[in-house]
């Protein structure tokens, strides 16, 4: 019995190291370098090839090396088997620490303190108390929740909001298209964390944003299609929004011709607002294949209905 690895934007070396240190009773195979595709019984993959998992007859599962499923639902022909995502507590905590960074920012006119430094000017904002500050979590999928707990936590007055009704210990949850019209006139800061799908695919576009305060600002450490970027520049330049944290954009890395590099209300990162840390992730993996040895279900498996239903969406190069 073995394993397929395949990170095609990573070196393999580490994470083979890490994987046989967890399972050291299977074996290895790195990609393209399968010499015996009927042992492979665990495809552990990110950005692989289309076409090739179907070679594997004995395939169980295929266990994403990220959060991102994207890579593998836009195969054409990839098999019916179980796709596990990547549910490492470490990225969670990651993301959310990301998230409650940039609340924080925001409440506090952090950007606003950084430009009067440069032209050593001493201009106090008044900053509303903590529960007064309204954040909107759109997605409440495991890493959803945890940003909106941990934000939460910090004091702040937290909605998490989704497609359809979904509860969380001790947070506050809405659904549907008609709650989200009753919270945006009220919200100080959206996250998304929303997979990409038909559903999410533009959501945060021009009638969006028109529903937010003046002043309000945008996070997205979800997926770059979620947001039509020119409606969201329209509102910054519209001063709408007030300021802008992008970790993901519709495509990747960003043109260095993109307007949104040099908008001085936007702040943008290189998609690392969750990195995947191969040791804690290899011990998720490595847990999962051990539970599904013993015929357990592995966790969490994702469901296919929420993929992207078209090319068109794909965020590209991530």
């Amino acid at each position: 019995m073995s394993i397929l690895l395949n990170n095609q934007f990573d070196q393999n070396s580490g994470w083979q190291a890490a994987l046989s240190k967890e399972l050291p009773e299977l074996n290895i195979a790195c990609y393209p370098d399968v010499s015996d595709a009927a042992a492979i019984h665990y495809g552990v993959v990110w950005g692989h090839p289309f076409g090739d998992l179907k070679r594997y007859p004995n395939l169980r599962a295929i266990f994403s090396l990220g959060a991102g499923m994207e890579h593998l639902l836009n195969d054409p022909e990839l098999p019916e088997v179980p796709l596990i995502s990547l549910g490492d507590p470490a990225m969670s905590q990651d993301m959310a620490n990301y998230a409650l960074y940039w609340v924080i920012d925001f409440h506090r006119h952090m950007q606003h303190y950084r430009a009067e430094q440069m032209r050593q000017q001493w201009n106090r904002l008044e900053t509303p108390p903590t529960n007064d500050f309204n954040v909107l979590v759109l997605g409440l999928g495991r890493i959803g929740q945890h940003v909106a707990e941990l934000i939460q936590q910090a004091g702040f007055n937290v909605t998490g909001w989704d497609f359809k009704s979904k509860t969380a210990a001790a947070l506050s949850t809405v659904s549907g298209n008609d709650a989200l019209s009753e919270l945006l006139p009220s919200t100080n800061v959206v996250i998304s964390c929303l997979a990409l799908n038909e559903r999410s695919h533009q959501l945060i576009n021009a009638d969006f944003l028109a529903q937010l305060p003046m002043g309000s600002h945008v996070v997205n450490i979800s997926r770059g299609g979620v947001i039509d970027e020119d409606a969201l520049l329209d509102a910054l330049d519209s001063d709408r929004l007030n300021g802008a944290a992008l970790d993901v954009f519709s495509i990747e890395p960003l043109p260095s011709e993109h307007r949104l590099w040099t908008h001085s209300k936007v702040n943008v990162t290189p998609h690392m607002a969750g990195p995947t840390h191969i040791s804690s992730a290899a011990s998720v993996i490595a847990e999962n294949i051990r539970r599904m040895e013993r015929s357990e279900q592995p966790e969490p498996i994702f469901d296919r209905s929420r993929g992207v239903q078209a090319a068109a969406m794909q965020d590209k190069n991530t």
